[in-house]
């Protein structure tokens, strides 16, 4: 039976990755509509201000989209926050190929990608909802400009890996935990807290 994209009742990305693999072209719509926003914020966080200025941000976005969803036969989710996480990659990958040939053909005179109509960008439009004010939270409202892109930056693996998927990727400390190998959900939220800590050190 193929998915209704209209459907009231969502389906966990799991079923929905299996039912793509199966041919279920409602599966690929309910998928695409689903992770085109946070595809979008993805290369908003990752373009960075070197690429801001030659690079397509829809370009990219919908590049990404179309090279994940040809290649999903070939992916294997091992938890719910698997998808993103490789979709994280795929997005990571098509910047740095995308930035490659734009340089090459910034350098041989070619004409320069229009630069992306990126408005405002924050970590806040992709974070978690919260109950309240709280210390992520209001690193969450931070713009992603120069300074917060450098603390990033400046935080060892496993910090920058915890916010990024916390915050960016909006992956819950459980499923934070099985990407990351911390062993359970307590262990994540404990290194996310000290990351936003590390993070808030450097941005005072």
């Amino acid at each position: 039976m193929s998915v209704d994209p209209d459907s009231a009742l969502p389906l966990q990305t799991m079923e929905l990755l299996q039912r793509v693999r199966g041919g279920d072209r409602g599966a690929v719509s309910v998928l695409y509509a689903r992770y085109l926003p946070r595809v979008r914020g993805l290369v908003a966080v990752r373009m960075g201000q070197a690429l801001v200025d030659i690079l397509d941000r829809e370009d990219v976005v919908q590049e990404s989209m179309l090279e994940a969803l040809s290649g999903i036969r070939d992916f294997e989710p091992r938890h719910e926050g698997s998808f993103i996480c490789w979709l994280a990659r795929v997005c990571e990958s098509r910047l740095r190929d995308a930035g490659r040939a734009a340089r090459a053909e910034k350098r041989g005179g070619g004409r320069v990608l229009r630069r992306a109509d990126l408005g405002v960008t924050t970590l806040a439009d992709h974070a978690p909802a919260s109950a309240g004010p709280s210390p992520s939270a209001e690193l969450a409202g931070a713009e992603l400009d120069g300074a917060l892109e450098r603390a990033l930056l400046e935080l060892s693996g496993s910090y920058r890996q915890v916010v990024y998927c916390r915050l960016v990727l909006d992956m819950n400390h459980r499923e934070i935990a099985a990407e990351l190998g911390l062993g359970s959900a307590d262990s994540a939220r404990a290194l996310f807290h000290k990351a936003v800590a590390k993070l808030r050190q450097r941005l005072a």
